[in-house]
């Protein structure tokens, strides 16, 4: 899996590192890495949990790396979409309208 690479290297960590905090073999690391070996779901959990991304991000079904869990991440990423997205801002604003009325708020 190479995110499990990208993001190791990222955190300047090395495989032995790695395999120490999530307490298994330095090989098992080199085996996902390889894509010899996938992880099972629960080291897939702890992987996202260390490094702040979701489980869709490690397995490459998305490229957003946060997940969102609040109302504000929820517009957070919203804001950030219609930035890259180039949105006039009057849609933004009705977006969040709506957002706003579906919350109760």
């Amino acid at each position: 899996m190479k995110r499990i690479r990208e993001l190791r290297k990222e955190r300047g960590l090395s495989q032995s590192d790695l395999a120490q905090k999530l307490k298994i073999s330095q090989g098992m690391i080199s085996y996902w890495e390889r894509d010899d070996f996938e992880p099972n779901i629960t080291m897939l959990s702890r992987l996202a949990d260390l490094f702040n991304v979701t489980v869709d991000y490690l397995l490459e079904r998305t490229d957003r790396r946060e997940s969102i869990s609040s109302v504000d991440d929820l517009y957070l990423a919203l804001a950030r979409e219609a930035q890259a997205r180039r949105l006039p801002k009057g849609a933004v604003k009705s977006v969040i309208a709506s957002l706003d009325e579906y919350m109760g708020s």
